[in-house]
């Protein structure tokens, strides 16, 4: 009688580590200026039968910034030194997290970057919504020697002061708007005057002269003039 042998297979797949990204670079030198990063998609499947009062959402909030800045750290040792910063959005619910400053400059500590090569990007919506909040994440961010940008791609409402300003790093704005909109015009000139890169979002070769005249030198994922 043959005996059956059962042999017990494990399969370990390859982490990803890349991650959605765009390099952002000069309209005419072709010089990088930095890389944004899109976060990862994750989905809670997890059941809860318990109160929802005995939920703690800070909790898991600072568990998924971790991740995301473990993330980026490993992701940035792979592309080279002058494709740095890398921009990674923050989303308007972790806007009042002002330690999570403290808990990035730890994680960045043990590892072969710098703050200056990670930028956090803060949405002008969020900053309209909650705006003492998020000048004190810009605050926190900068104090422990990270960059801080705007997106202001969808929303160009808030009224940063001079000083707030000289904190900001990039700005990305959406150059459709623009010839339509004078207040876009003054947010521009303002952040220019400050001395903050301007990023215009997939920009059209052709138009590279034209958002020049407005301190647009920057573009990100560029359109063909075909």
């Amino acid at each position: 009688m043959l005996k059956e042998h059962t042999t017990s297979v494990t399969t370990t797949l390859p982490v990803a580590t890349s991650r959605r990204h765009a390099t952002a670079f000069h309209m005419e030198s072709g010089d990088p200026i930095c890389v944004f990063v899109e976060p990862r998609r994750a989905y809670n499947e997890m059941q809860r039968f318990d109160p929802a009062g005995d939920y703690n959402a800070s909790k898991d909030m600072s568990k998924w910034f971790c991740k995301e800045v473990e993330s980026l750290i490993g992701f940035a040792e792979q592309l080279a030194p002058q494709t740095r910063p890398l921009v990674f959005p923050l989303p308007e619910a972790l806007i009042s997290a002002v330690h999570f400053a403290a808990i990035a400059d730890e994680m960045i500590a043990v590892s072969y970057l710098c703050p200056q090569e990670l930028s956090f990007e803060i949405a002008d919506a969020t900053i309209v919504n909650h705006t003492q909040d998020a000048y004190a994440m810009i605050q926190a961010f900068r104090r422990r020697g990270f960059r801080v940008s705007v997106d202001a791609r969808k929303c160009w409402q808030s009224t940063l002061p001079p000083h707030t300003w000289l904190m900001i790093d990039t700005l990305r704005i959406d150059q459709v708007s623009l010839p339509f909109d004078d207040k876009l015009e003054d947010y521009i000139e303002t952040a220019t005057n400050a001395g903050v890169s301007i990023i215009a979002d997939r920009p059209a070769w052709r138009e590279s002269y034209y958002l020049d005249t407005f301190g647009i030198h920057y573009g990100v994922d560029p359109k063909s003039d075909a």
